[in-house]
């Protein structure tokens, strides 16, 4: 959607707070009622959502702030790219918080990133100024403040990824938005990225699986697993798998659809009974389906080495998101050539 000449990506719908702020939800009010309410709650957490336009003027000013919160760090980290290039360190990340921050993005640092790059093989092009936004908790827009224009279709990737899952899609661990494994695998793969990673609620409710299935993408990842196994039987979880796989399989099998499990985790070096039965549900249910473009990929060989997990022995580190993404990516890259 677009606000004040500004496209607000992956951004579904703003909602007022306080006639001062908006909140900027991942999913519109229709799906977010009809899923569960942890669910609803984390389409407001702002994985995958950029702030991108072209800056006619001087300068253009993006007011922001982070909602307060005790689950999380007050703190959260925003990037801003030129195209396919991160700004230099002196610019990027800025460090949001429960204080009102103003980034400022000069025509000058653009000029000179666009005439330095523009015979390169750039898959967004180098004068469109990016702002990704912290994506682990809820933020809040203030203001948009420039002569802008939003993104042209040329200026874009023409092929779009698709990533749904549990906090390890949504960027968990990762210590910056560009650091999580959907955007590490939709770079390599020159894809625009559209994450509706859901920490903690990838429960692949129907409603969910309707409104994936009808999104305008090229290519899905569906990670499925991590978040319910405490608390579904595996004759709960194989019947939630039944529909959320055929839902969105069936009414796309002309696009490449990619699904996967538990990547390597606590689990997977204690008992892990339940885990080996879970990856088999989906191998099974990929198999079954038997859909050309359809398959299965084993978190196991995502995550291969046990140092890229974090302390919590859940979640990827940075150095595990990176393994995952280059993984996925040879895979991906040798299915579908």
């Amino acid at each position: 959607m677009n606000f004040k000449n500004a496209e607000l990506y992956n951004i579904e719908e703003l909602i007022k707070v306080d006639e001062k702020y908006y909140r900027m939800s991942r999913l519109n009010a229709q799906i977010r009622g009809e899923i569960a309410e942890s669910t609803a709650e984390r389409s407001f957490y702002n994985c995958g959502c950029e702030i991108r336009f072209n800056l006619k003027g001087e300068k253009a000013e993006i007011a922001l702030l982070r909602k307060p919160g005790e689950e999380v760090l007050t703190t959260g980290a925003a990037e801003i790219y030129y195209g396919d290039f991160q700004a230099s360190y002196q610019e990027t990340p800025r460090i949001l918080s429960n204080e009102p921050l103003t980034i400022t993005i000069k025509q000058k640092i653009v000029v000179e990133v666009k005439n330095t790059a523009k015979n390169l093989n750039n898959v967004f092009a180098p004068e469109l100024v990016r702002i990704l936004l912290p994506y682990d908790w809820d933020n809040y827009l203030i203001d948009i403040r420039g002569n802008l224009d939003p993104p042209a279709a040329s200026q874009v990737p023409a092929k779009k990824i698709l990533t749904y899952g549990s906090s390890i899609t949504h960027g968990g661990s990762a210590n910056h938005p560009g650091e999580s494994y959907a955007f590490k695998l939709a770079q390599l793969l020159g894809y625009d990225l559209i994450n509706k990673g859901f920490a903690g609620s990838a429960k692949m409710e129907p409603a969910m699986a309707n409104y994936l299935a009808e999104l305008d993408w090229d290519l899905a990842v569906l990670e499925m697993g991590i978040n319910i196994i405490d608390d579904w039987s595996l004759e709960k979880f194989a019947k939630k798998i039944d529909y959320f796989i055929e839902e969105i399989a069936l009414k796309n099998q002309d696009k490449w659809i990619f699904c996967t499990d538990l990547f390597r985790n606590r689990r997977d070096f204690n008992d892990n009974h339940k885990s080996k039965e879970f990856r088999r549900i989906i191998k099974n249910k990929v198999e079954t389906l038997n859909l050309k473009k359809l398959k299965y990929v084993s978190g196991l060989e995502l995550l291969t080495d046990i140092r890229g997990l974090s302390a919590d022995f859940v979640h990827p580190s940075t150095y595990g998101m990176d393994q995952i993404a280059h993984n996925f990516y040879k895979k991906i890259r040798k299915m579908i050539t």
